[in-house]
């Protein structure tokens, strides 16, 4: 686009309006006028090119002369219902330069204006060759048109032709046919014998045109006749008229050059991935690429001519293939993912669209077939679900297992727990002090023995989904205090203080399981007190956080978590090297309480400090 060039474009009418946003984001100024008869009265700035609504000049056909005569240099677009003779004789005698009938794509109307624009007010001068014996006749031809801004090459010999079209590049030849001893007409068939110049304009100048000029003429594929006499505007309008018809065509032919290369960058690109293949109305294959031949280990020869079902598996029903045909005959787009057997008798999966191409009618002419080889995913898929059948029917059995083991054992733990209470309050033989002290280790040892009995089974239970929850909302505080209450005797023992900072009447609930919720507090208070320092100190702390979701903190003074483990934290059965602390436990607690609180829909996170303590947060949705 040239600087300083009028891009002024008029809509006349009521359906030119739609075309101002293409026409501005093709970067044409643009004027909106109500009728053709306002735009003849207007006062406002020349407009470069017009677009008019048929309907403006329909009951005033005087309108159509005066526009021709106001704009006769300006390219005039007409917008008609119709095409038929009527409209298209109306458009032309308003100045028609094209003919757009409604509806046939006028989005390609401002491309078309801006090519115009460029050609008519170019960014180089319109190149001429001017060939004529007579020296001063052809000195006064290149005169008029330099003056309307052209370049122009003198020439008048025809041997020398071929050095000036080199030279010169032109964009129209004005050649002289009343040349001694070489007609005109045999200099333009030569100037067509130069591949280069096959489609140059060529404009013959005769003193007198004769039916025999006219014929050779076209045989020479002249452009055009001038007769002489002509004034300087009928020589700059000819030539101005063909060469910027000569660089619309360039400039069209060079968008559909470009426009093919773009394709067949598109179809390379497309080639080194798809696998693509093409099939006429009935099914038969008309194309197929070069990856279609590597998958299917058919050659092009074989599959040409030849019908998808020679691919056919036995993976999918015909009731499958008939509905993907009766979706593409309808001209809908199919989608789906297909088992094919290739020639070698081997199977691959593709992923397949299906595009159907429509002719004039929009019944389907042939269909674009587009795929994906998805083999090692479906298998990634199938080795996926076999491993998570295998896992499902081994969380079956563990829980199956953990089921029975549980009954097996907790009946002779049961009877020793009952026996070693018996032997701790019979007064009739009473135990020693010794015995006592033997008695009460049995059944510490085994009351623990069953709490992480039924910890394990809570686990396995939930890993095996097993365990539901019933959420709802639930008053913090209270819980708080009775978990307190539970832990406080064993707290007492080591002398640890519990800090409880929520406060008793803050009415804060979560959405929680009570029962679940009391067993995670009941866990992290169990495990401050454990691995806490002895005369150590316990917090419990709550609030808000920005997402609505309600904390609850549990801060403990004991040794901490070194960084380094942070990542086992959660891990079933790993304690993180206590086992040789003296400390009871069978590292599942944490487990099972982290599971928990993600069935309750919430979060658990820690924050250690080697040597100073361990802070577990609980964050639950809020009611």
């Amino acid at each position: 686009m040239s600087r300083g060039v009028s891009r002024l474009v008029a809509l006349v009418g009521p359906r030119a309006q739609p075309l101002a946003t293409p026409c501005a984001e093709a970067g044409l100024e643009v004027v909106r006028v109500e009728s053709a008869e306002q735009l003849c009265r207007s006062r406002a700035p020349q407009a470069a090119a017009l677009v008019v609504d048929l309907d403006c000049l329909q009951h005033h056909p005087e309108l159509a002369e005066r526009l021709r005569q106001r704009f006769s240099d300006v390219p005039v677009h007409i917008l008609a219902e119709q095409a038929g003779m009527a409209d298209r004789l109306l458009a032309a005698r308003a100045g028609s330069t094209r003919f757009w009938p409604l509806g046939d794509g006028l989005a390609e109307l401002a491309g078309e204006i801006d090519r115009e624009l460029v050609a008519s007010c170019p960014l180089e001068p319109y190149r001429v060759l001017v060939f004529d014996h007579d020296r001063e006749e052809g000195e006064r031809f290149g005169a008029m048109l330099a003056e309307a801004g052209m370049a122009v090459v003198l020439e008048s010999d025809p041997l020398a032709m071929a050095e000036a079209l080199t030279s010169s590049a032109p964009e129209l030849a004005l050649v002289a046919t009343d040349t001694p001893g070489c007609d005109g007409i045999e200099v333009a068939l030569v100037i067509r014998q130069f591949g280069d110049w096959t489609d140059l304009p060529i404009v013959l100048v005769a003193d007198r045109i004769t039916e025999s000029h006219r014929l050779g003429a076209v045989a020479a594929g002249g452009a055009g006749f001038l007769a002489r006499p002509f004034d300087a505007a009928t020589l700059i309008s000819s030539v101005q008229v063909r060469i910027r018809r000569a660089r619309q065509h360039r400039a069209t032919h060079q968008q559909l050059q470009n426009s093919l290369a773009e394709l067949q960058r598109q179809r390379f690109a497309l080639d080194q991935h798809a696998i693509v293949s093409v099939t006429d109305v009935s099914g038969r294959i008309t194309y197929v690429n070069d990856k279609f031949c590597q998958i299917s280990r058919y050659s092009r020869e074989e599959l040409i001519g030849n019908n998808h079902r020679l691919l056919k598996s036995d993976e999918q029903p015909d009731a499958f293939f008939e509905a993907m045909w009766e979706t593409i005959s309808q001209g809908r787009v199919w989608h789906g993912e297909i088992r094919n057997r290739a020639k070698d008798g081997s199977h691959y999966w593709v992923e397949t669209t299906i595009v159907p191409f429509l002719d004039g009618a929009g019944l389907p002419e042939r269909y674009v077939s587009m795929r994906t080889e998805i083999t090692r995913v479906k298998n990634a898929e199938l080795a996926m679900r076999r491993a998570r059948d295998t896992s499902e029917r081994a969380n079956r059995a563990k829980g199956e297992f953990l089921s029975r083991m549980s009954h097996e054992l907790r009946t002779p733990l049961n009877a020793i727990l009952g026996f070693a209470q018996i032997l701790e309050s019979d007064q009739t033989a009473p135990l020693s002090e010794e015995q006592l002290e033997h008695v009460r280790q049995i059944s510490h040892a085994g009351w623990h023995l069953l709490e992480m009995i039924n910890e394990v089974l809570d686990l396995s239970r939930i890993e095996a989904g097993g365990i539901s929850v019933t959420l709802v909302p639930t008053a913090l505080a209270p819980l708080i205090e009775q978990c307190i209450a539970l832990m406080r005797p064993l707290a007492d023992q080591r002398g640890i203080e519990i800090d409880n900072r929520i406060d008793p009447n803050d009415g804060s609930r979560v959405v929680a399981d009570a029962a679940r919720l009391r067993q995670v507090v009941i866990n992290l208070l169990s495990n401050a007190i454990k691995y806490n320092r002895q005369d150590g100190r316990i917090v419990l702390d709550s609030g808000a956080d920005d997402l609505g979701r309600t904390w609850l903190a549990v801060s403990d003074t004991g040794c901490g978590i070194p960084l380094e483990r942070m990542d086992e934290l959660f891990q079933p059965f790993n304690r993180l090297g206590a086992d040789a602390s003296g400390v009871e436990g069978s590292g599942v607690g944490l487990a099972l309480t982290k599971r928990l609180v993600e069935l309750m829909q919430g979060e658990i996170r820690v924050e250690s400090v080697p040597g100073e303590g361990a802070t577990f947060t609980v964050e639950l949705n809020a009611p």
